[in-house]
């Protein structure tokens, strides 16, 4: 496949995951696969180099993306949290999934300093409404 082709194939088939599949987590999974087969194929081309070239700039700017991320930000955080504190209650789970990104920014931040899950119950309590 020839480097002219190559792009003009990869936005065909994130056009086509864009519009066929509706999954939050399944879309990103296929557009990280494209990405990462254009990254082995032009290991010379930088991220942003690569997203315009597929035309996937504007797709960080969609809902599904934000959700995506946010998503999975939530469960990074939740097995930190688990790990640091034990064993997560679901309600607390709960809460921590309705946190905005930038909630769960904070969060973050704010998790190293917990010791218990009583941290975590009060910082959540402070922080949300």
């Amino acid at each position: 496949m020839k480097n002219t082709i190559a792009p003009e194939r990869g936005r065909q088939f994130i056009d086509r995951v864009r519009t066929e599949i509706t999954d939050a987590r399944t879309q990103e999974k296929f557009l990280q696969l494209v990405k990462t087969v254009f990254i082995y194929k032009s290991p010379e081309l930088t991220r942003r180099e690569m997203e315009m070239m597929l035309g996937l700039s504007e797709l960080k700017q969609t809902k599904v993306y934000q959700e995506a991320l946010q998503e999975g930000e939530a469960s990074i955080l939740l097995r930190l949290l688990a790990r640091k504190l034990g064993p997560i209650s679901p309600e607390i789970e709960a809460q921590i999934q309705d946190l905005s990104s930038d909630q769960l920014e904070t969060l973050a931040d704010a998790c190293l300093d917990f010791s218990s899950t009583a941290d975590l119950t009060t910082w959540l309590q402070e922080h949300t409404s």
